[in-house]
């Protein structure tokens, strides 16, 4: 009994070695005729940065200057069928609306290290991602 469809493989990337780490797991799992997804997620500016009052193509250039970086870093992983997303909002919303929009059969995302007092007070990421999604979440501890 196969638990999940990878024809479509999401990962949420942070920059993290764990991430990295990840996208090499997502890389394991996918068949030829995988698509392995990764997205990153920029918090909103507040209304009052000056970048959203002066200039009203900041998150364009925000997510730009992301996706350049994700692409240097993704560069020497030697993946192919990769899609990159660069995003805006809530993490853990964005990344189970978008594993819904393309019909993820898997998300692939590292936990933190945080410490539980840490956890308790601002939650953590990959927790909300599994109540969220709309499909099978692999969370891999870190340094595993």
């Amino acid at each position: 009994m196969k638990w999940f469809n990878n024809k479509r493989i999401l990962v949420p990337f942070d920059f993290s070695d764990a991430c990295l780490d990840a996208i090499g797991v997502a890389k394991a799992l996918a068949v030829d005729t995988s698509d392995i997804h990764v997205i990153h997620v920029l918090e909103n500016l507040p209304a009052t940065s000056p970048l959203s009052i002066w200039d009203p193509e900041a998150d364009e250039h925000r997510k730009e200057t992301a996706r350049k970086a994700i692409k240097d870093k993704l560069a020497d992983l030697d993946i192919s069928n990769v899609h990159l997303d660069v995003s805006i909002g809530n993490p853990a919303r964005v990344v189970a609306d978008l594993a819904k929009d393309i019909e993820c059969g898997l998300i692939i995302i590292p936990s933190n290290s945080r410490s539980t007092i840490e956890r308790f007070l601002i939650g953590s990421v990959a927790e909300r991602v599994v109540r969220l999604a709309p499909c099978p979440v692999l969370v891999l501890k870190n340094g595993v």
